[in-house]
């Protein structure tokens, strides 16, 4: 098969096994390279998104711990959640005030897992949690 004939797939394997090399494909396989590449990073990242796993905790102070952003949870305690849920729709307004100059991730927010120190729940925005038994 000559490199004319090659797909996207086919190029980047071809590439990643060192025999083909990137500097010398015609243009329109270098496109086709391109194109492949563009499609498998976001392949990589919805399947990223899909698995995200968030979590909630009662941490070891007594703070309510949302984890799944990062290495670390977003701890808080009772009275600052309770706090902060009213403002949540002027935090969204200000997001999409200043979203031109606000910094957005572009690597994946989603933890590699958890601390050790804990299972957390599985959290869904329709969760509903029963206490443990004291």
């Amino acid at each position: 098969m000559t490199v004319a004939e090659m797909t996207g797939a086919q190029l980047v394997s071809e590439v990643r096994a060192g025999r083909l090399e990137l500097m010398k494909l015609p243009v329109a396989q270098l496109m086709l390279y391109i194109a492949e590449q563009e499609r498998e990073a976001a392949e990589k990242e919805k399947l990223a998104a899909e698995q995200a796993t968030f979590g909630i905790k009662v941490g070891r102070s007594g703070t309510v711990s949302v984890t799944g952003f990062g290495r670390y949870g977003i701890s808080l305690y009772v009275s600052q959640w309770l706090a902060l849920f009213p403002l949540i729709p002027a935090i969204a307004r200000f997001i999409t005030a200043y979203a031109a100059v606000i910094q957005a991730r572009v690597d994946n927010p989603i933890a590699e897992g958890a601390p050790n120190d804990f299972k957390p729940l599985k959290l869904k925005a329709d969760s509903v949690f029963t206490a443990p038994k004291a």
